[in-house]
């Protein structure tokens, strides 16, 4: 079991990851603005916590799995993960999977220095915060991640603090409003075809029927499934099978049997499949859980 810690992301800058910190951003009160562009899966997010600080985290395509307090949380795309000063979170040994992602720290620990604000507006805003009910937050995905996606390249450019900051706080009114209320977002027709996925695990599952099963040409459902879902809907169909496939490794059933059983062509394309979403092999992950008596 791994002891949570006190994590502070240090800067950070490749074609698909960047990570800036309060030296760079030079806005008081927020100790991070990152974004990361996940094109593999990667190892699991380790038990951590942020001292005296809000960590949100916007996912824009695909989706996450975190973990908090023993419960589990799936945040699809276009959805926010809030964790609360000092509470630990992690992604409960669920490889982070492909995605696109922001996530901001909102230092509380000085309301004298927080988004520009005066003294008695910032303690009003960080009260409020600490009165949102909910860790998995639905948004309207959009408009919310317009505003973070232009904030984000100010921030990089790195030349106004203060319109930063200004986005910054739009987005937090929008996700307190948003925490209100019990909102979801995905399409009727694509909540279908997402529905008929996770029923039909154990079969070949065509995109065509899919289509038609939305009403829609299979180039438009393919289109708006990845609009609305972040992902192709072929990727997130792998990515059920995937998860599906654990249970059933778990119990020692044969690679094969499981490839079989849901309808892989072949073990070794299964195979394949599994490590690119889980960073390792269907028999590495049995091994590991013989070696850990899980």
């Amino acid at each position: 079991m791994h002891k949570a810690s006190d994590w502070r992301d240090k800067p950070y800058s490749s074609k698909h990851h960047t990570i800036m910190t309060n030296e760079q951003l030079n806005i008081p009160g927020i100790r991070t603005f990152a974004n990361r562009q996940l094109r593999d899966a990667l190892l699991p997010l380790l038990p951590h916590y942020h001292k005296n600080a809000f960590e949100f985290t916007f996912i824009v395509k695909g989706s996450m799995r975190f973990s908090t307090n023993n419960k589990e949380y799936d945040v699809p795309g276009g959805s926010v993960f809030m964790s609360y000063p000092n509470e630990i979170h992690s992604t409960n040994n669920n490889p982070r999977p492909v995605h696109e992602q922001y996530w901001i720290q909102f230092d509380i620990e000085d309301p004298d220095h927080f988004l520009f604000l005066k003294r008695e507006k910032a303690e009003e805003l960080i009260e409020k915060l600490k009165k949102i009910p909910k860790h998995l937050i639905s948004t309207e995905p959009k408009m919310v991640g317009s505003i973070i996606e232009k904030a984000f390249e100010v921030a990089r450019q790195n030349n106004n603090p203060l319109l930063v900051a200004s986005y910054l706080l739009v987005f937090l009114q929008l996700v307190i409003e948003a925490s209100k209320e019990n909102r979801y977002y995905r399409a009727p027709d694509i909540e279908q075809s997402i529905a008929y996925i996770s029923q039909h695990l154990h079969d070949e599952i065509l995109l065509d029927d899919l289509a038609s099963l939305c009403g829609l040409s299979t180039s438009q459902f393919k289109q708006k499934f990845r609009q609305i879902v972040g992902i192709s809907p072929r990727n997130y169909i792998n990515n059920k099978k995937i998860e599906y496939s654990k249970k059933l490794l778990s119990q020692n059933i044969p690679i094969t049997e499981v490839a079989m059983a849901l309808n892989f062509s072949t073990s070794s394309y299964f195979s394949t499949v599994f490590k690119k979403h889980t960073t390792q092999s269907p028999r590495e992950f049995q091994n590991r859980r013989d070696i850990n008596g899980v």
